[in-house]
């Protein structure tokens, strides 16, 4: 169908106009995902339910982990459909939510104990290359709420090392300052990843695999919340799957190479570690937390490692729409000397979506 293309341009366009100020690109960003919006919805009116299921998956009914999420005929089988949603780098597409509430160490110079959340919106949109490839794009948008401090002669301050371009460091800020809380766009974050179609085995469980590079553009509409620097570097993933277990990691690193020449370099790493089992109607025990790595950093505040643990349950809504519901703890074991997060405690969402490669 014609339609569901340009759907997609539009989509992927409004995802790339994101500028670092709300200039004119920002009216069109809104009209291309209000066009992505409106065709999504023609088509689910337009189809029987079987059909909507149907166009979940990119790949034939029979075939492998990375297949269908209904074929034929038949009702969904949700369970069937939630090990595919197990698989970072299948052909499913879904919209990921999440939201992190980010409780602050009391080094920072800030009056109160202060608390930042982050807001992704992660769509994670494979493009069949062949019979044989994935290319899996997972474009990241962040909205913070966080508090600001309100400077003055003794320096400038950031948060350092919380987010993937980080920001200038404290600068000479003896006493505690005031605050004010905004809410802006952070730095965009864009991985790809080549990844096959065909899953080797290993062990009695699927191995997960796919490289490729990632990207952090300077989107961030306030100064403190981003790094203002372009930056790029590779990025790999690896994951174990079967029936019960799900482990493995989403590693990134990023240097920059262009950008304002007053803001530090960036050379950042960010390692996504996960463990999951599966528990029976649907439930999942586990977590993902984030290692935090500024090479750029001094001794002792190079590394922030947390360790969690959550539950998420897969179901549907509204009768049709599958979707991932889950909630995660996290404790930073290790932190920066300095400044660093404390506490985390994520939310997410994950709807699975009508893929426009399907059929």
């Amino acid at each position: 169908m014609p339609g569901r293309p340009l759907a997609l341009i539009a989509f992927m366009m409004s995802l790339c106009c994101w500028s670092r100020s709300r200039g004119p690109l920002a009216p069109a960003t809104g009209w291309m995902f209000a066009v992505a919006g409106l065709r999504c919805n023609s088509i689910r009116r337009d189809r029987s339910e079987t059909e909507y299921l149907r166009s979940f998956s990119n790949a034939p009914a029979t075939q492998t982990y990375a297949g269908a999420a209904g074929g034929g005929d038949e009702p969904l089988d949700l369970e069937a459909l939630s090990k595919k949603m197990d698989n970072p780098l299948g052909s499913l597409w879904l919209i990921f939510i999440q939201n992190d509430t980010i409780q602050l160490s009391d080094d920072f110079p800030l009056k109160d104990k202060q608390w930042i959340n982050v807001t992704l919106f992660q769509p994670i949109l494979p493009v069949p290359l062949g019979k044989d490839w994935l290319l899996v794009n997972r474009p990241t948008l962040s909205f913070i709420s966080a508090p600001i401090p309100k400077l003055n002669k003794s320096g400038q301050g950031q948060f350092p090392g919380l987010f993937p371009g980080g920001g200038p460091e404290f600068n000479d800020i003896q006493d505690r300052v005031s605050t004010n809380r905004k809410f802006e766009f952070g730095d965009m974050i864009y991985p790809m990843w080549l990844a096959p179609r065909e899953l080797p085995k290993l062990g009695g469980g699927n191995l997960i695999w796919g490289v490729g590079p990632t990207w952090i553009f300077p989107t961030a509409t306030h100064d403190f919340l981003g790094s203002e620097k372009w930056s790029v570097g590779p990025t790999g993933l690896l994951v174990w799957d079967n029936s019960k277990v799900k482990l493995g990691f989403i590693a990134q690193q990023w240097w920059s190479f262009a950008g304002a020449g007053d803001r530090p370099n960036v050379s950042k790493a960010n390692i996504q570690y996960l463990y999951y089992y599966q528990l029976p109607h649907l439930w999942q025990i586990g977590a993902g937390p984030n290692i935090l790595i500024n090479w750029e950093a001094g001794s002792g505040n190079k590394y922030t490692v947390p360790v969690g643990l959550g539950v998420s349950k897969t179901t549907v809504l509204f009768g049709k729409l599958p979707i991932r519901l889950g909630a995660e703890v996290h404790y930073s074991a290790i932190q920066p000397d300095d400044a660093s997060q404390t506490w985390l405690f994520r939310f997410y969402m994950v709807p699975v979506i009508p893929s426009p490669f399907s059929g």
